[in-house]
């Protein structure tokens, strides 16, 4: 019986026998050892790399990626915002829709926060829109409490179903001017 590791010093031996016999060429151009039958290949050339991008195509391919990313993201937030704005002006409609038409009812605390928040999803839709600042929206508003709150319901079923209809490589004015009128609505609605 052979000891444990027999196997691989016979192998260890071989290689080093291989190795210190004289190469001679041969027309098939494999080349054997001297006095050896087996022909021994000469050593491949390692495969070719599949053509690597230069620094700068790698980098804007990554640039790309992240812009498409952050594209995405937006369009989630997007949609998110102007979900939970739809949901919050029909919590509020739901709230004042016993108001009789022509009066005003009194706000509590939690309507006023409230109606700040309308006010600040609306900025932040028509912010992921890509619009700025306090916007143009010089159109008049309903003079009665009852018929504001239904126009800010509609418009904030209308962003939604806008925002739902994007894509991320579009920008809507639409959605845009109605979160801005959602936005002074809101303010008028809170007395402010």
């Amino acid at each position: 019986m052979l000891f444990k590791g027999a196997t691989k010093c016979r192998l260890t031996l071989g290689l080093l026998l291989l190795e210190s016999l004289p190469l001679e060429p041969l027309s098939s151009g494999l080349a054997t050892a001297s006095g050896g039958k087996r022909p021994v290949a000469p050593a491949k050339a390692a495969p070719s790399a599949p053509s690597a991008q230069s620094p700068g195509e790698l980098e804007r391919d990554m640039e790309a990626r992240r812009q498409r990313d952050r594209d995405e993201r937006s369009l989630r937030d997007l949609r998110r915002a102007s979900q939970e704005l739809e949901a919050l002006t029909r919590k509020l409609a739901k709230r004042f829709d016993a108001v009789p038409p022509h009066s005003r009812p009194p706000l509590s605390s939690q309507d006023i926060d409230d109606f700040k928040q309308v006010e600040k999803l609306a900025k932040r839709v028509r912010d992921l829109q890509g619009g700025r600042g306090d916007g143009e929206d010089n159109r008049p508003l309903p003079g009665d409490f009852s018929a504001q709150l239904a126009l800010l319901l509609e418009l904030s079923a209308e962003v939604r179903q806008q925002s739902e209809r994007a894509s991320r490589h579009t920008v809507s004015a639409g959605i845009i001017s109605r979160a801005t009128r959602i936005a002074r609505l809101s303010r008028s609605l809170r007395g402010g």
